[in-house]
C-alpha cells in the first residue's frame, strides 16, 4: 500500500483508512479512504477480519463488474395530473439496490463500511454516480443512513487494466 508515495504494509493502510472514517465522524474534513496495491494481495479479506475484531459490518462489492442499475436505480414511469399541462408522464428511479442494501444492514452496526473493491475498473458513467454517492451519501432522494461509510480499493495503476479515478476519491 502506498501513501504518499511511502509503502506501508497493507494493515497499517487498513488501520488508516478506519483512522480517516473515525475523523470524519468527528466532523473533520478528510477525504474517502482508498487502498491501493497489488492484485491479490488480501485487501478485501483483511478488511473483513478487522471490522469482524471491531463488530463493525461489512457490504463489499466491485461496481466495475456489476449492474448499473445497482447503484442507480432503475426508472419507472407514472402518470400525474399538472393542473396546467393535464397528464404527464414522469420518471421515478427505485431505491438502489446498493442503498435499499445499506439500509438493512446498517441497523446491526454502529458503523456499516461500503467497500468498493477494484474501483479503478470503473467507467465513467459509474464513476459520475459515484462522485454523487461520495458528495452527498443519497443517489437522487434516496439517502444513504448516517453510520455507512466508504472505503475504495483498487490495484496500482497499469496493473489489472487500472483507469484513472477522479483526484477526489484518492488518499
Amino acid at each position: 500500500l502506498s501513501v504518499d508515495n511511502i509503502s506501508i504494509p497493507l494493515h497499517e493502510g487498513i488501520e488508516l483508512a478506519l483512522d480517516f472514517i473515525a475523523a470524519k465522524r468527528q466532523g473533520r474534513d478528510v477525504t474517502i479512504p482508498y487502498l491501493q496495491s497489488d492484485p491479490g494481495a488480501g485487501k478485501t479479506q483483511l478488511l473483513k477480519h478487522v471490522l469482524e475484531l471491531r463488530k463493525l459490518g461489512l457490504i463489499a462489492c466491485t461496481p466495475a463488474i456489476e449492474r448499473t442499475e445497482k447503484f442507480g436505480g432503475i426508472p419507472n414511469f407514472e402518470m400525474v395530473v399538472d393542473p396546467v399541462y393535464g397528464n404527464q408522464l414522469n420518471t421515478v428511479w427505485s431505491i438502489p439496490e446498493i442503498i435499499a442494501l445499506a439500509r438493512e444492514q446498517s441497523k446491526n452496526y454502529p458503523e456499516l463500511i461500503l467497500f468498493l473493491d477494484d474501483f479503478h475498473l470503473c467507467n465513467s458513467e459509474k464513476q459520475s454516480i459515484f462522485f454523487e454517492f461520495f458528495t452527498h451519501k443519497k443517489l437522487g432522494n434516496h439517502k444513504l443512513p448516517d453510520n455507512v461509510s466508504f472505503i475504495l480499493a483498487g490495484n496500482k495503476s497499469g496493473i489489472a487494466g487500472a483507469k484513472t479515478q477522479f483526484r477526489a476519491f484518492r488518499v
